[in-house]
């Protein structure tokens, strides 16, 4: 994640896979102990000093699940964790998709106090998506989640089907042009780092970032 001090953030990610290799996975969304105990593990890890941050991925609902289940349990958690730890960064990380806007901007709504950047993941949009395009799509993100610090992102390693790293770059130039950026968000480093162009674009996210 990169943001306007600019600093590189590594968060924790808080996410409903139940293995993932940077962060910390959470299957079940029911509050009561399942929460504390996340809470406390989460503590533990975000407290490591590689870590400054926490960043919420739940991707996958189970039918059933109530909006004010996820909104009270999440919500908690955040507010929990700023209290013990204040120095950290949160994002939630939802994307297009009405069932995941269903949860996430409800939760945004009541807990927005404590969510310093939405992550919303761009890079989940089709190929043929243009400069002009992405920033109707950031505007529409913009304006469901008010006054929220909306990180634009764009994914490296293969896109096929999705946009392309390059065109990334140029939306996120083309929205810092129009005052609109708050910061980056580039999936992933282990993608670059495999990839034949190294972490090309995220030194080029850096330079933007670092003109700000």
């Amino acid at each position: 994640m990169l943001v306007s001090q600019p600093y590189d953030s590594q968060p924790v990610r808080v996410d409903d896979a139940r293995e993932r290799r940077h962060g910390v996975g959470h299957p079940r969304v029911d509050g009561g102990r399942g929460e504390e105990d996340l809470d406390d593990h989460l503590h533990a890890v975000a407290a490591e000093p590689r870590h400054d941050g926490v960043d919420v991925d739940y991707e996958h609902f189970t039918d059933g699940v109530a909006v004010n289940t996820f909104v009270e349990c999440i919500g908690g958690l955040l507010t929990q964790l700023k209290k013990k730890m204040p120095y950290i960064t949160t994002s939630i990380a939802p994307f297009e998709d009405p069932v995941i806007q269903k949860y996430y901007q409800p939760l945004w709504r009541k807990y927005s106090g404590v969510i310093d950047y939405v992550n919303f993941q761009f890079y989940g949009y089709v190929d043929n998506t243009d400069v002009p395009t992405y920033v109707q799509f950031y505007n529409k993100q913009s304006a469901n989640y008010p006054s929220g610090k909306v990180l634009a992102s764009y994914m490296t390693g293969n896109t096929t089907g999705l946009i392309s790293p390059d065109l990334g770059i140029s939306a996120a130039k083309e929205l810092q042009r129009q005052n609109k950026l708050p910061g980056l968000f580039i999936w992933s480093a282990d993608s670059s780092k495999q990839s034949s162009y190294g972490f090309k674009y995220e030194i080029q996210g850096q330079q933007i970032i670092a003109n700000h």
